[in-house]
């Protein structure tokens, strides 16, 4: 697997995405789980519709952070 984007730029774009700044803290990592849950999430659609998911680095950045899929509202 050959990934274009460091470790560390894609930690970066992480925690700018949910606001955060790192820390080696409890708090910190609370405050990590929850943005992350409320901030992400996967869903099934793309195997209903038969498209391919991927599973390198680059896509799911890219998919995750980069594009800011909507969010359903219910």
């Amino acid at each position: 697997m050959t990934n274009s984007l460091s470790l560390q730029t894609i930690s970066n774009a992480y925690l700018a995405d949910l606001e955060l700044t790192a820390s080696r803290d409890v708090a910190f990592l609370g405050e990590l789980q929850s943005k992350h849950i409320a901030r992400y999430s996967f869903n099934s659609l793309a195997v209903v519709l038969g498209q391919e998911i991927s599973l390198e680095v680059d896509a799911i950045f890219n998919k995750i952070v980069e594009k800011k899929p909507r969010r359903l509202l219910l």
